[in-house]
């Protein structure tokens, strides 16, 4: 049986519903009717008796206007609002004047009438009127004034509302009687002979089939109780032999309904135990298939008995490959033993640790494994080995290379330290021979040997910076420098004693370059040791150099402008197609017994200096690197001072304070500035500075400049100092200077609020012309 949701509603109610629902949409229409036909007559009405009364009103009040008579007119309008309905009513003259008014407009409703009052001019002059016509012609109409009336229409509306309740009440009334009037009628001839029909079928529906419906009518309730009662006449008919036949379908149903129950149960507990066998082994082959190790299976005798998808992914063979092949095969032969062991300990039974073993991949190379094993088992014995490893070979490296890098990190702080221990001690040198020098005659022996002392000197900086460079990097510190002498030096440098030698093609107008000269001599030292390197059996080196208009054609890497581009190549063995990508990478070289930070080192450095470093070789063809620096606009500077190379030291005067830890320094420092004209005083730390400082100004013999070391082992250093400093006096003049050229406040010493900068170590000029800039207050 369907069950259908909602409220029940028999068909008599239905109907009745429908004809009441129609009366009420007809009644509704008939009172809209009827009230708007009404409304309208009324609103006509009001209209033609508010026509009369305005023009009655402009007729009367032609004499009135006239002669100006506004009392009159005041008595003729106060007789129009007496009415009711008339809200107001004024007259105005031909100039819009109110000459009369009665009554006045009101918050509610008002229609408004208005209409001009005319007259015809007198061509001549009346007696008694007063009226002397000298305006146009005879008998001519003027209009002379304005009649004015608001009529209310609240009235109107009250008399609507009476009708619409008039209405409404006679709709209620009407649809009550119809409803009641259409509910008779389909009583009667609706619902009684359906409740005898349905209570005929009730009837035969339990058993009864001798159950009649008389219906004398001639409509579809007849055809239907007609048709009920044939049906009941061939029901009775066939009971007899349908209950012989239920009967023999009972007692054969539930033969079969045993058998098929049985039969239902095996087949589910078949189908459940495909079924849990299916997900069982699902997802066993999901597991193996999408596991992120390799997973294999071997005989009881070795063979390779299946593999999963990753152990291909991890070695590049296809599985066909080494299934039913010894497992061995893969492995290393230096590993082969302890494979064996380890075997042979899973087939017994017994616990094995997890191992590494090398296996064999398809490019020829070895990786390494992880591996753990355990037997496999059925009916009590061991039938194989299930097996699953992990690829641990760049964990190893990356583990070998962390061990690398922490090693050189120390060294690194160890090679920084010395290498600001050895500027201290060579600033003392280079100024010990600088004031040598300034008091020996160019000419003399002594005069040439400071000379070279002083040469030697600037060579073990440069060996310093290479220090500071491979210990901590650092940020440039600029100067504009000629690149093809810093090029043709470093290659001297380099290859004094060697069997290789270069061939320079470098133009006179090449331009210079703003650059840190200590970290581009380490750049092209490495890349010219890596050239001599390449060429075991000798050989030549060829440098050239050339200006370029940076395009993408050139370095897609670099802005567009103006570079200089360097190329150094060699004639040695060359680089693999394949290490060709890493020879930049940190740790990296084709070579035993190196560290592959040389050109990591000169990449990082070229990098900091806004420039491009490439790279072209081929097996047996040699090696060419090009580098591509940015071009400075200072190259006529560069010229002079390259021409101005006479050592002139800049005398002096002024009050220097000079602060260091290290009492060498400071004496060599204060000696140097006491012979070019200056008066000294020193401070060991930044406390003892501040204190003269303050001093000095108190005692009104203010220091002209400070020159600060940047660090005070144990004690405060010039970053510290010169914050004090500037509390004190915001115009105070500092300069810093350190053996720790890689400091970053080195490199942006203003952003620090020093004046100028003096890396360790420096000559006699450049110590002079610093301190003249400053104290001139010069950039």
């Amino acid at each position: 049986m369907v069950r259908r949701g909602g409220v029940k509603l028999n068909i008599a109610t239905k109907l009745n519903l429908l004809t009441a629902l129609l009366i009420v949409i007809v009644s509704i229409f008939l009172g809209w009717f009827f009230l708007r036909e009404q409304t309208q007559i009324f609103e006509t009405e009001l209209e033609e008796r508010v026509n009369t009364i305005i023009n009655n009103l402009a007729y009367n009040s032609e004499y009135g206007l006239l002669v100006g008579d506004g009392e009159a007119l005041s008595r003729l309008l106060e007789g129009v609002t007496r009415e009711k309905d008339i809200a107001y009513a004024r007259i105005e003259n031909k100039e819009g004047k109110v000459v009369a008014q009665s009554g006045k407009e009101r918050a509610e409703p008002i229609k408004a009438f208005t209409i001009p009052v005319v007259t015809k001019l007198l061509a001549e002059e009346k007696e008694g009127l007063g009226i002397i016509s000298e305006v146009g012609e005879k008998g001519k109409e003027e209009i002379i004034g304005t009649v004015r009336v608001g009529v209310s229409l609240s009235w109107l509306s009250q008399k609507i509302a009476r009708i619409k309740k008039a209405i409404f009440s006679v709709m209620i009334l009407v649809i009550l009687l119809s409803s009641l009037g259409a509910l008779s009628g389909v009583r009667f001839l609706v619902t009684r002979p359906l409740r005898q029909l349905i209570s005929g079928i009730e009837k035969t529906g339990r058993g009864d089939l001798s159950q009649r419906v008389e219906l004398k009518t001639r409509d579809e309730m007849g055809e239907l109780a007609d048709s009920f009662n044939k049906m009941a006449e061939d029901l009775s008919k066939t009971l007899v032999s349908r209950d012989s036949l239920e009967k023999q379908v009972e007692e054969r149903t539930a033969e079969l309904s045993i058998s098929n129950r049985l039969l239902k149960e095996e087949v589910a507990e078949r189908k459940q135990a495909q079924e849990a066998l299916y997900q069982s082994e699902q997802r066993y082959r999901n597991l193996i298939e999408t596991a992120r190790d390799g997973i294999f299976t071997l005989s009881e005798d070795g063979r390779i008995t299946s593999m999963n998808s990753f152990f291909e992914t991890l070695t590049g063979w296809p599985k066909d490959k080494w299934i039913g092949k010894q497992f061995s095969s893969l492995l290393h032969l230096d590993d082969l033993p302890k494979a064996k062991k380890l075997f042979q300990q899973v087939m017994e039974k017994k616990t094995t640790p997890i191992h590494e073993l090398r296996i064999l991949s398809k490019s020829g190379k070895y990786l390494v494994g992880e591996f753990i094993s355990t037997p496999q088992i059925q009916d009590g014995k061991v039938i194989g080995i299930l097996g699953i490893g992990r690829d641990i070979t760049e964990k190893q490296k990356m583990e070998k290379e962390l061990q690398k890098t922490q090693k050189l990190e120390s060294i690194g702080f160890l090679a920084a330290g010395i290498a600001h221990d050895f500027n201290n001690i060579l600033s003392i040198i280079t100024l010990s021979i600088g004031l040598a020098k300034a008091l020996a005659k160019p000419g003399d022996k002594t005069f040439g040997k400071l000379v070279k002392a002083e040469k030697a000197c600037w060579q073990a900086a440069d060996l310093t910076n290479q220090l500071f460079t491979f210990s901590r990097g650092g940020a440039p510190i600029k100067r504009v420098v000629s690149m093809a002498k810093l090029i043709k030096d470093s290659a001297e440098l380099v290859l004094s004693g060697s069997n290789v030698r270069c061939e320079f093609s470098i133009p006179d107008d090449l331009w210079a370059v703003e650059v840190d000269q200590a970290q581009l001599n380490q750049v092209i030292n490495n890349l010219i040791i890596n050239a001599d390197q390449a060429m075991p059996e000798g050989g030549v080196i060829k440098i050239w150099a050339e200006n370029i208009a940076v395009g993408k054609k050139h370095a897609p890497f670099l802005n567009y402008g103006a570079y200089i581009k360097i190329a150094i190549k060699d004639q040695g063995i060359g680089i693999s197609k394949e290490d060709l990508p890493q020879i930049f990478d940190p740790f990296f070289s084709t070579k035993e017994q190196e560290s592959g930070l040389g050109l990591t080192t000169a990449y990082s450095i070229i990098k900091k200096h806004e420039g491009y470093i490439d790279v072209e070789s081929e097996l047996g063809m040699g090696t060419t690197f090009y580098l591509y620096l940015e071009a400075s606009e200072m190259e006529m500077l560069i010229k002079e001072q390259e021409e101005d190379d006479d050592e002139r030291i800049i005398t002096g005067q002024g009050r220097v304070l000079i602060m260091d830890d290290e009492e060498g320094v400071r004496d060599a420092v204060a000696q140097t500035l006491k012979t070019i004209g200056y008066e000294i005083e020193l401070a060991v730390n930044g406390h003892e500075a501040i204190k003269l400082y303050k001093k000095a100004i108190e005692s009104d013999q203010p220091f002209d400049a400070v020159i600060m070391d940047l660090t005070i082992p144990g004690g405060m250093g010039g970053k510290e100092t010169i914050k004090n400093l500037l509390k004190i006096d915001p115009e105070v003049k500092a300069i810093v200077s350190s053996g720790y050229s890689n400091d970053p406040i080195m490199a942006n010493f203003r952003e620090y609020g020093f004046s100028a900068v003096l890396a360790k170590p420096y000559k006699i000029k450049n110590l002079s012309e610093t301190l003249n800039k400053v104290l001139k207050n010069r950039e």
